[in-house]
């Protein structure tokens, strides 16, 4: 039923099409007034240059328009309603707003005063199409564009939050010429866009080309295909994927969110700035310079292998996280970041471990491999051990091939285990057991066959403390080891005084002695505990003629060490076997009021060889083991004594206050220590350096005294306390040693 009324106050009359009703503006017709349109079955048909001059209601029911409508069509009291279509053919033109609160809408026509699309709504625009005028806003309908139309307004979509639910899409592959705001729902786009963009939240999908800029403050872009951005992106949050298509940016790329390149996969940008995180894939590339400002490369994804580039620079302050796998020895795999251009600024290396175990690797692993190094590069490494166990490993950089590289070594800790060991063994050598001699003196009472024998004791007690450095074949450790001594030593001879050709003193006897001590080395931010103890015998020879003396001494020393260092899975013993020969050489120059001048020198030479130690690894099997190599020591000593004698005839004794000052030089080659590790059998040789020259300042004084013949036969006592202080840039020690003889 068709009611046409001319209403009081009205210029224009209302057409009302109920029940059924059509309507149809024939060409060249007009219609006056608004339309009401409610009823299933009721259409409006508009031909061709056919026009209506007012607005169209559409409740229910359908409008097919081919000529011109000079309001807007409106279907917002239909809500709730499925049965209200409106289709706009190719000459149909819409002059004033089109609102769909429900219904379809297709038009291949002209929209003069934009589009809103609400709940349950869709609007397509076909080619040739076009939206005009005020601005396209989306909620919660759908609205696509298809090849050939051309929406030239803003456009808004408001949308679900979530991309996942199906609430506010528009689809496009034509062309969009304004401004697109997007605050939920889905953009789906392979055409073009004219225009800045702004993601706050949604999935913007897109592949083509787009110009302007475009800003993300939350939400997913993604590619789908090959996208051309000509503009600047700006992604403050929310996620951009490059990953179902290259992307070109011809502006700068700012990334605060989270940027994705999917495995090869290009984005192209003559910059990209990063302040949040960039995820890279196998065979990824930003092709153009990084700037980092503390954000971070993410390529650790489980797999090990991915290589990812950038054909550019990588300048400023960046986290990159990779996967490696260290568990086989000379064969490690690891992520890779290839750079083109100059690797500048501070680079934090996060290394994940995909496989249990780590091995030696006798070669650098290349982690970055650049072009050229920046003079401002600094390299940190976290992730992997790097002070515990007895594999560890360092971030080095590589200047001529412009690389940042992970080198592995023995635990520089387990250098310093060599560093002890060699310390201790200088120390025995040079400080408890001197090369200097055993306790003889000459006679001052008178034998029938001018020979006698004498026994002597002796206890010494001090610590010292020395730096070492331990070289690997990577790495390298300096440690201090601070070791407390105590020993005891004696021996018997039999000596005969002016009694051959030219009146030499010769005495010869046998000398044995213990000695014990604990260690404390402090290595690469750990400590090493040990203990040791030393037992020994020895033969000696000492002659005098006149005021000159000269003495040589053979001894045999067995040494046990238990180390004891939980970090680096250490808790074992080794023995020790030396052969060492010393001897010296004295003169006494004699002055005035007692005084007197004595210049020494002396050597020592012998050879030590050594069991070896177990490092066990963090599951409590054995991961590697240090085996010392025999080692020929050779030190030589040159020093004077000056004292004063004051005798006491009347008590036949003498009492000889002394100073002494010696250097000692150790000519020992570097000690050597071979690392091999459980897992490949690979090995590090470790070298300590010798002791080299120290000097030695000592005070004391001596007693001797003649005693009367006694049943017990003692005629002679001799006694000696004397307090050394040795130092050189890298040891500082003390001790005091007081000896006791006694001459039958």
């Amino acid at each position: 039923m068709v009611f046409l009324a001319a209403l009081p106050g009205f210029a224009q009359a209302q057409t009302v099409l109920t029940g059924g009703a059509t309507q149809t503006v024939a060409p060249a017709t007009t219609l006056l007034g608004d339309v009401l349109i409610n009823g299933i079955g009721s259409a409006l048909t508009v031909d061709a240059t056919g026009q209506v001059t007012g607005d169209v209601d559409l409740l229910t029911g359908t409008v097919t328009h081919n000529g011109t409508i000079a309001g807007g069509i409106d279907t917002t009291g239909a809500a709730g309603q499925s049965t209200t279509t409106v289709i706009v053919g190719a000459t149909g033109i819409v002059g004033g707003a089109v609102t769909l609160e429900t219904g379809n809408l297709t038009s291949a026509g002209a929209l003069n005063d934009g589009l809103t699309l609400g709940t349950n709504s869709s609007a397509t625009i076909q080619a040739g199409g076009s939206i005009n005028g005020s601005d396209t806003v989306v909620n919660l309908g759908t609205l696509t564009i298809e090849a050939g139309a051309a929406v030239n307004t803003n456009v808004t979509l408001n949308g679900t939050q979530a991309a996942s639910v199906d609430g506010g899409r528009i689809n496009n592959s034509g062309t969009i010429t304004g401004n697109i705001e997007q605050t939920g729902g889905i953009i789906t786009t392979d055409g073009t866009i004219i225009g800045d963009t702004t993601v706050n939240s949604g999935a913007f999908n897109a592949e083509g080309a787009i110009t302007g800029d475009l800003t993300m403050i939350n939400g997913t872009f993604t590619t789908t295909g090959l996208l051309t951005h000509t503009g600047n992106v700006d992604v403050q949050g929310g996620r951009m994927n490059v990953t179902g298509g290259d992307m070109t940016v011809t502006g700068s790329f700012g990334n605060d969110g989270i940027l994705t390149i999917g495995a090869g996969r290009t984005l192209t940008a003559p910059i990209v700035t990063n302040t949040g995180l960039i995820v890279g894939n196998d065979n990824g590339t930003i092709d153009g310079d990084l700037a980092s400002t503390g954000g971070e490369i993410q390529l650790n994804d489980g797999v090990v292998g991915d290589t990812f580039t950038i054909t550019g620079d990588l300048t400023g302050s960046t986290t990159l996280v990779m996967d490696i796998d260290l568990s086989t020895a000379n064969a490690a795999d690891t992520d890779l970041l290839v750079v083109g251009g100059l690797v500048d600024g501070t680079v934090t290396i996060e290394l994940d471990p995909q496989a249990g175990g780590f091995t030696l690797q006798s070669a650098p692993v290349i982690l970055v491999d650049g072009t050229s190094l920046g003079g401002s590069l600094t390299a940190t490494m976290r992730g992997i051990p790097q002070t515990r166990g007895p594999i560890v490993y360092t971030l080095d950089t590589d200047p001529a091939n412009g690389d940042i590289v992970l080198l592995s070594g023995v635990n520089p800790a387990i250098g310093g285990v060599v560093g002890a060991f060699s310390s201790v063994q200088n120390l025995v050598g040079t400080v408890i057991n001197r090369p200097s001699g055993a306790f003889v003196s000459g006679i001052a009472f008178d034998t029938p066959d001018n020979c006698s024998r004498g026994g002597w004791a002796r206890a010494v007690g001090g610590r010292a403390t020395s730096d070492t450095t331990t070289n690997g074949n990577l790495l390298s450790a300096t440690g201090t080891t601070r070791t407390d001594f105590a020993g005891i030593q004696g021996g018997f001879d039999f000596g005969c005084f002016e009694a051959f050709d030219g009146g030499w003193d010769i005495v010869g006897g046998v000398l044995f002695g213990h000695n014990r001590g604990s260690v404390l080395h402090n290595s690469f931010g750990l400590t090493t505990d040990a203990d040791f103890s030393q037992s020994y015998g020895g033969v000696y020879v000492n002659a005098a003629k006149g005021n000159f003396s000269a003495e040589l001494q053979l001894r045999h020393e067995r040494s046990s060490f238990d180390f004891m260092n939980v970090a680096l899975g250490l808790d074992d013993s080794v023995s020790t076997n030396t052969t060492q020969l010393s001897g010296s050489t004295s003169y006494r120059f004699a002055l005035e009021n007692g005084m007197f001048i004595v210049p020494t020198a002396g050597f020592g030479i012998g050879r030590t060889s050594s069991g070896s130690l177990t490092f066990n690894g963090a599951n409590g099997l054995p991961a590697g083991v240090l085996q010392p190599a025999d080692h020929n020591s050779s030190i030589g000593f040159a020093g004077a004594t000056m004292g004063r004698t004051m005798v006491d005839e009347a008590s036949n004794s003498a009492l000889t206050s002394f100073v002494t000052a010696t250097i000692y030089n150790d000519f020992s080659s570097d000690r050597v220590a071979t690392f091999t590790a459980t897992n490949g059998g690979v090995t590090d040789t470790l070298t300590t350096e010798s002791m080299g020259a120290f000097g030695e300042l000592s005070v004391g004084l001596s007693y001797a005294r003649v005693l009367s013949a006694a049943p017990s036969g003692i005629r002679q006592m001799n006694a000696n306390i004397r307090a050394d202080y040795r130092f050189n840039k890298d040891l500082k020690g003390a001790s005091v040693t007081a000896q006791f003889r006694l001459q039958f």
